[in-house]
């Protein structure tokens, strides 16, 4: 027992992007759908100290909002996030816009409020596999510009407390690449980090990272996500010479994707 430590869920989140990151000191943000009985910390990493700043209490959750309207589209909850985020690039978001400027707003503390949207007034709800359309198209880009638009207002009050040139990101919302991409062109921060297992994979790093820092040892710098083992030259061809053409490689390929052994194939330098 007194070796357990206990790291707060968004604390795990925040010390997984601002410690490992290139930047010695940085304004940090995370947000996700729930840790604990939250769903956002902002702060400041500076001299080997996190300092939180703001943060955001449920029910209130970009997140959780996020995944109801994926679920509402007809995709999985918590996991084709990413399908919305496609989506919204064929929709017309002022549609549905105002209903999330309405119901989504930042607040002067840096935190923001979501209110109750309901979802199925806005369209029927999508059976999964059934075609979408231009309305399916709509809500997502409407979901989605109000996010990047919150994320930005988050970012901007961070920089007027902290003063940063860098911001370093982490939670399951930071994995929103085309919010990212808009940050980084509008936002007032000259760098931003995500770390790349910004989802709650990330939390275990990012525990390790944190109880470290409190200890005070210095960590490496995160410098590449291709962290796993890699094959030379002379691997490689052995491993193509195991099979006697490419279409060979090919067909055995995908039949191991569906029989679920890709990892098997990895781990015997079967498959490059």
């Amino acid at each position: 027992p007194r070796r357990l430590r206990y790291v707060a869920h968004h604390v795990a989140h925040a010390a997984s992007a601002c410690v490992a990151a290139p930047e010695e000191s940085s304004a940090v943000l995370v947000l996700d759908g729930r840790g604990e009985a939250a769903s956002h910390l902002g702060g400041r990493w500076r001299d080997g100290t996190l300092e939180v700043l703001s943060g955001q209490r449920l029910p209130h959750s970009l997140g959780l909002l996020y995944e109801d309207v994926t679920a509402h589209l007809g995709f999985r909850r918590s996991s084709d996030e990413y399908k919305v985020m496609a989506l919204a690039s064929y929709g017309d978001p002022e549609r549905f816009g105002a209903v999330f400027r309405d119901r989504v707003r930042t607040t002067e503390d840096g935190g923001f409020r979501v209110g109750r949207i309901d979802l199925g007034s806005l369209l029927p709800p999508r059976p999964a596999g059934a075609a979408w359309d231009d309305l399916h198209a709509d809500l997502a880009a409407a979901l989605q510009v109000r996010l990047e638009e919150v994320v930005l207002d988050l970012a901007r009050w961070l920089h007027a407390r902290t003063g940063e040139r860098a911001i370093t990101l982490a939670g399951g919302v930071a994995l929103n690449c085309v919010a990212n991409g808009r940050l980084a062109a509008e936002g007032p921060f000259e760098q931003v980090w995500v770390q790349p297992a910004a989802g709650d994979s990330g939390t275990a790093l990012g525990s390790a990272l944190a109880l470290a820092a409190r200890r005070g040892e210095r960590c490496a710098r995160f410098t590449t996500p291709a962290l796993g083992r890699g094959w030379d030259d002379d691997e490689i061809e052995e491993a193509r010479g195991h099979v006697r053409r490419w279409t060979d490689l090919e067909r055995q390929a995908l039949d191991h994707l569906f029989d679920e052994r890709p990892v098997h194939l990895v781990c015997r330098s079967s498959c490059v």
